[in-house]
């Protein structure tokens, strides 16, 4: 930790910067983030970690033309719902510590490596594209409230500079009131650009990491940046109701299901039948489990 950073965020006020200090001893006693960097991902969320990143998209990748670690986060597509039935808050907390203490930390190593680090900060790229009203929830600005709270404290002055993407007007009317009345100082405002046009965009990206450097998914010549796994999807199962997927599976494959609910007696029953076949024709029963609330869901083979 940089006793700097802590002095950068009071202003060099040196009874405030410890007091700050004092305050992220104690969450990280709170919390023993350590045990989040031992455990893994998987132990933390208390489920596959490939599947929770399809419903809340977020990635550390590459760095700027000032070598900052640059931080992607597709905010527009995060599904609290779908997050909310895969993981807990305290398992959404443990996941956050190990971004910060191992994903981050390697890329800050990695950004030393390639050259002198002038100081250890982060670009966030925020993409709000695909942003509705359910993805603009209470929820949703609940969970990453309970996120920053962490950052603001324990990890303070690591932002450089807030690029949201493909904001909606509305969004960045409310920006606009919002800035003027939470009395930001113009320090924290000037890190942030909010860009709604996405051609806008993806130029402002390509200044800030070069072409070459910028993500496939904004039309650049680097390495996409989100590929999801395939058949993982939120299904909504109307009370009392039955909702089917279909699935085809090669020859030799093994099938593993996983499900994720909060809704006690769920049944999940698997069939099996040739792809030559209708549905509902030469169907077998494979498997069938009756599922209880679970953070880490259930598999079913």
């Amino acid at each position: 930790m940089c006793a700097c950073r802590f002095l950068r965020a009071r202003k060099f006020d040196v009874a405030k910067s410890v007091q700050l200090f004092r305050e992220n001893l104690a969450l990280r006693q709170q919390h023993s983030p350590h045990e989040a960097l031992a455990a893994g991902a998987e132990a933390c969320l208390g489920c596959n970690p490939h599947a929770f990143r399809v419903f809340y998209p977020h990635v550390c990748h590459g760095f700027d033309r000032r070598n900052r670690v640059i931080f992607y986060e597709r905010t527009g597509l995060l599904n609290a719902v779908a997050v909310g039935l895969m993981t807990t808050p305290s398992g959404l907390v443990a996941y956050h510590w190990l971004n910060m203490l191992g994903t981050l930390a390697d890329a800050l190593a990695a950004a030393a490596r390639r050259a002198p680090l002038v100081t250890c900060s982060v670009v966030a790229v925020l993409d709000l594209d695909g942003m509705t009203r359910k993805t603009a929830s209470k929820s949703v600005f609940d969970m990453l409230q309970a996120l920053s709270a962490i950052d603001n404290t324990c990890f303070p002055e690591m932002l450089g500079k807030m690029v949201i993407i493909n904001a909606p007007r509305i969004f960045v009317g409310v920006w606009e009131m919002a800035k003027s009345l939470a009395s930001l100082d113009r320090r924290t405002v000037n890190k942030i650009e909010i860009i709604s046009q996405r051609e806008d965009s993806v130029r402002r990206l390509a200044e800030l990491v070069g072409e070459e450097s910028l993500p496939a998914d904004y039309g650049g010549g680097g390495t996409p940046l989100f590929s999801f796994p395939p058949n993982v999807e939120h299904v909504k199962v109307p009370r009392r109701g039955v909702t089917t997927r279909e699935s085809t599976v090669e020859a030799g494959w093994e099938l593993i299901l996983e499900v994720y609910t909060k809704t006690p007696g769920v049944e999940v029953i698997v069939t099996s039948r040739p792809a030559s076949s209708a549905p509902g024709q030469h169907e077998v029963e494979v498997a069938r489990s009756t599922l209880q609330p679970s953070s880490g869901g259930e598999r079913v083979r």
